[in-house]
């Protein structure tokens, strides 16, 4: 896995949180074919494919690459236009002409952590998560505190977190298309579509009172 470290600051009889994600170094993948073979030998139309060529269907990013040549330390992946606002378990998630921009929409008591000043006195109600030029984005599946974003340059993942180091990781190189549909993460290239194996973490460091 790819190691994930955050500088923690206890207090006294404070709480201190601290929500690692955890990515492999290397991602499977699988092709998604147009035609699979039953065990008669007879193949028949696959219903996936399909179903992925209309998750593509509005997409406008082109890939320069083919995805077998560019996978490295590669995840997961969303897809989302650059008008939409994405909302997960009260966190909403949009692009803006300054970058990706986090905004909370839930009850006051309960902003999370990562809203606030460090001494948890003071929470705003958005913050810029990722500052620069943004294709897409959308959640990590399986989180509402990591996502996944793209540029022409990549994919990649970063906590909302931004307490030293704010963990990003490339996920993929190039300028490649891609979509989840129900927490399975699609990519399209030049030569088809393919799905990323990989497992959504939802690992935790339990929170310590001292």
């Amino acid at each position: 896995y790819i190691p994930w470290k955050k500088t923690l600051v206890v207090r006294e009889k404070r709480v201190t949180e601290g929500y690692p994600f955890i990515i492999p170094e290397v991602i499977g993948t699988s092709s998604v074919p147009r035609f699979v073979k039953l065990n008669t030998g007879t193949s028949v139309t696959n219903g996936l494919y399909a179903d992925v060529v209309k998750l593509f269907a509005t997409s406008t990013a082109t890939s320069t690459n083919s995805l077998l040549l560019n996978l490295g330390r590669a995840s997961t992946s969303s897809i989302v236009a650059l008008s939409t606002a994405i909302t997960k378990k009260d966190i909403e998630i949009s692009v803006e002409k300054r970058g990706i921009v986090a905004s909370w929409k839930g009850s006051e008591d309960s902003t999370p952590f990562y809203f606030c000043d460090a001494e948890r006195l003071a929470c705003g109600d958005d913050f810029l998560v990722v500052e620069g030029a943004i294709k897409y984005v959308d959640f990590y599946p399986g989180r509402n505190d990591v996502i996944i974003y793209s540029t022409k340059e990549g994919i990649y993942a970063t906590e909302l977190d931004k307490r030293f180091p704010q963990n990003t990781h490339k996920l993929l190189a190039g300028d490649v298309d891609f979509k989840e549909d129900d927490q399975r993460v699609f990519i399209k290239d030049k030569i088809g579509y393919y799905e990323l194996i990989f497992t959504a973490s939802s690992t935790l460091i339990n929170a310590i009172s001292i």
